[in-house]
């Protein structure tokens, strides 16, 4: 009925003190206790973060995937602290290099080691430390399963982001009275379990629905991502095909 739809429901709420290992690992036996009482279990297959170290660890059987968005923006963050800003902003080529080495997560995996001996071929000798960070941390340190989004559905954590937002938002005051947080969080559960609920019924709320400039940009990837398997795309034309899906805005 629904598989047309695309829809995140929040399953739980956690106020945590820190982002420690421990912090985590106390509030994963807390689900867990929660979940058995339900008559379920806990044991999440695939999680999506934002590259958290303290979690990754604090589920060690779970397979993690990195947001290809915080993907993005880390490497923007690099550019930036490489002294290339104004570079990306007013030179193509940079840009262009720079918006490959991104497009390196939607590639298949087993590709990504070829793309980015051709980056380190073709990029801007200006670009040389900076290529060099992305084989030594995200290649060498991190892995490449940890940040490719290439086999996945959801590329990114933006469900959890723009919840975030718009609860924020509602609760208006940046350090609100612990209270007025409980009453808030209880409100968003009852907001959701009655919109799943009216959805169970057959309901179809539009809103929630995929847009359509989203899902004519899955269609692409798809055709881009047939074209390659079939050979019709050599891998820097695959590469400039996939740059067009990254973050375009210009580092200022």
């Amino acid at each position: 009925m629904f598989r047309f739809i695309y829809l995140a429901f929040p399953c739980a709420f956690a106020l945590l003190g820190d982002k420690k290992t421990s912090t985590y690992i106390q509030m994963i036996e807390d689900l867990k206790t929660a979940a058995i009482s339900m008559g379920t279990k806990f044991e999440p297959l695939v999680l999506m973060s934002d590259f958290e170290t303290s979690l990754i660890k604090a589920l060690p059987t779970t397979e993690h995937k990195g947001c290809f968005f915080h993907f993005n923006q880390s490497l923007h963050r690099r550019l930036v602290s490489e002294g290339l800003a104004v570079a990306y902003r007013d030179e193509e080529k940079v840009r262009k290099w720079s918006k490959y080495t991104m497009a390196l997560a939607l590639l298949p995996p087993n590709e990504t080691e070829n793309a980015l001996q051709l980056i380190k071929l073709g990029a801007p000798k200006r670009m040389k430390k900076f290529v060099q960070y992305v084989q030594d941390f995200w290649f060498n340190k991190i892995g490449v399963n940890m940040w490719n989004v290439n086999d996945l559905k959801f590329r990114t954590n933006n469900a959890c982001e723009s919840w975030h937002a718009r609860f924020a938002r509602r609760v208006i005051t940046k350090h609100p009275h612990i209270w007025r947080l409980i009453d808030a969080l209880c409100n968003e559960e009852f907001n959701f379990l009655f919109r799943k609920n009216q959805l169970k019924g057959g309901a179809h709320d539009f809103k929630l629905s995929r847009s359509k400039n989203t899902k004519m940009a899955e269609q692409k990837l798809a055709e881009i991502k047939q074209a390659y398997e079939t050979g019709r795309l050599p891998l820097e034309q695959h590469l400039d095909l996939l740059a067009d899906f990254v973050v375009g805005k210009k580092t200022t």
